[in-house]
């Protein structure tokens, strides 16, 4: 070409590669015209006057069709005697196949790139001396380490050694080619010490010629899975242990309701022995005791009701303690509590919400032990505003401050490995917002920790009407008023009232049946007792 841009010469493959039909219709062209950019051959043209030759230089040619090609141009100026330019010359090669083939394995690596990024596994590629070659940047998120920390590893550094002989074996075999796939799960120790437990799987990396040179791994942390699977097995043999205290406890009723009835017989057939009246109403004073958590045990596993009632705080406490009396008296912790009958109530489930307080208590206990031999439990109640506050206080090891913000999450856990599942909490924090309240925590100044369930106070409730009684029904004070009249008029008492009445006493338990026959039968009445609704009925 001429300095000016008119083609002097080309040769039949510029030719083609243009799509003209002849040298001659080629020349006919000026340079600018079939340059995509004509700035192009400015900075050509200078570049080749400050050097012997331009090579490797990219440019993009436009064909005669108007479709355009990518170059490789090689360039020099040829001067004259003077130095004068007198023409350019060179050859451009057309890459553009390859440049679109650099562009799709571009588009490749980036899909694959992307692809291993957001892949929710961990991925990792070993060689033949257990060296990692590539690790995917969920390396941070899964063990906690980056990708700089963790090039440097080798395979099997931070596995539990109670799995890494079979790991390395897997990773052995397929090597060797004995396996195309494995898949089995190590424990693993993260950044901050935890053991994560990960499902990895194994498959060969071959080269080009088919030859293995290193395994890919891919590994899913299923902790989590793993415990909520225990806790899934936990709550089973829960339910199945609710199920069964339920019957146990109900079971126990019976001799329990024998016992009372016969002390209080006793009772009132007692001779003037003061060691023996003593020791009766300690048998019976016991036997209430008895029945009273009895009580609470076949409360407590009832399922939850779907309709909240209204709830007297202080009585949910109390309930509370009594199922665990005897764990806090064994442990040495003293429980101080003091009830304030002036609180208003609360709607709720009374099961859900004793769960709720059995847990705190339980968590409270088990933080003493950690630190000393016996230890003390403060519940306070109070009110806040329009909210009812029940504060659980104790002295025991406390929370770190860096806890205190996970405290309620899903399986986050302070205590020793197996010592907790870290659901407790969470469930409690679930419970309450239920109830339309809020659990906070806070470590004490002096030591221990200190939990408070705020719950919305009940609105004053209206004084229901009475209902008045069925027509031919006996009011629960007609007979004290019959009795009342009869005493005035000199008549009879009200055990007199009773003579010569008969009962049907109707009850399974033997032991009852005797009980109320005795009982009963001393007031002056007859009585018949059946077992089955077939004798009642005879």
């Amino acid at each position: 070409t001429t300095p000016e841009g008119r083609i002097l010469d080309a040769n039949p493959a510029l030719v083609r590669m243009l799509g003209y039909e002849s040298k001659e219709d080629l020349r006919k062209r000026q340079v600018s015209e079939i340059l995509v950019d004509p700035a192009e051959r400015k900075a050509l043209q200078q570049q080749v006057e400050t050097q012997p030759m331009v090579q490797g230089r990219e440019i993009t040619l436009l064909r005669k069709d108007g479709s355009s090609i990518v170059c490789m141009n090689s360039a020099t100026a040829v001067r004259d005697a003077s130095g004068k330019v007198v023409r350019y010359q060179g050859a451009v090669m057309d890459i553009t196949s390859r440049r679109e083939m650099e562009h799709r394995l571009h588009q490749q690596q980036e899909f694959a790139r992307r692809l291993v990024d957001n892949f929710p596994d961990l991925i990792l590629v070993l060689d033949a001396d257990s060296h990692y070659t590539f690790i995917s940047p969920r390396c941070r998120e899964v063990l906690g380490y980056s990708l700089e920390e963790a090039q440097y590893m080798e395979f099997g550094g931070r596995t539990h050694p109670d799995d890494l002989p079979a790991a390395l074996s897997i990773y052995k075999d397929i090597l060797a080619g004995k396996q195309t796939f494995a898949s089995m799960e190590l424990r693993v120790r993260h950044k901050q010490g935890d053991w994560r437990r990960i499902l990895f799987n194994f498959s060969p990396l071959s080269d080009e010629s088919g030859n293995i040179e290193g395994a890919v791994l891919s590994g899913r942390d299923v902790t989590d899975i793993k415990r909520l699977e225990e806790q899934l097995i936990q709550a089973e043999k829960l339910a199945a242990m609710g199920q069964m205290l339920a019957g146990v406890a109900h079971e126990l009723n019976n001799p329990l309701t024998a016992v009372l009835g016969v002390t209080e017989l006793l009772r009132e057939r007692a001779p003037d022995d003061e060691s023996f009246k003593r020791q009766l109403d300690l048998t019976h004073r016991q036997a209430r005791r008895a029945a009273r958590i009895v009580q609470n045990l076949l409360e407590f596993s009832r399922p939850a009701s779907a309709e909240k009632r209204l709830l007297d705080v202080n009585n949910l406490v109390e309930r509370t303690l009594q199922l665990h009396e005897h764990s806090l008296r064994r442990n040495n912790i003293g429980v101080d509590f003091r009830p304030d009958t002036s609180l208003p109530g609360v709607l709720g489930d009374a099961n859900q919400l004793i769960q709720v307080f059995l847990n705190l208590v339980t968590n409270a206990e088990q933080a003493i032990r950690e630190v000393r031999e016996s230890g003390r439990l403060e519940i306070r109640l109070g009110r806040a505003g329009s909210r009812l506050s029940i504060a659980f206080e104790d002295d025991g090891v406390g929370i770190r401050p860096e806890s205190l913000p996970r405290l309620f999450d899903p399986f986050y856990t302070t205590k020793r490995p197996g010592g907790g599942t870290g659901l407790g909490l969470s469930i409690c924090m679930s419970i309450i917002r239920e109830h339309g309240g809020i659990i906070e925590a806070e470590a004490l100044p002096a030591g221990g920790s200190a939990f408070t369930v705020f719950l919305p106070a009940a609105p004053p409730e209206r004084p229901e009407p009475s209902a008045p009684s069925e027509t031919g029904s006996l009011s629960s004070s007609a007979v004290p008023a019959a009795a009342s009249r009869n005493s005035v008029d000199g008549a009879s008492s009200p055990v007199e009232i009773l003579k010569g009445r008969s009962v049907l006493v109707l009850d399974d338990e033997e032991s009852l049946r005797q009980l109320l026959h005795e009982g009963l039968s001393t007031q002056g009445l007859r009585v018949d007792c059946a077992a089955t609704v077939e004798e009642a009925l005879a």
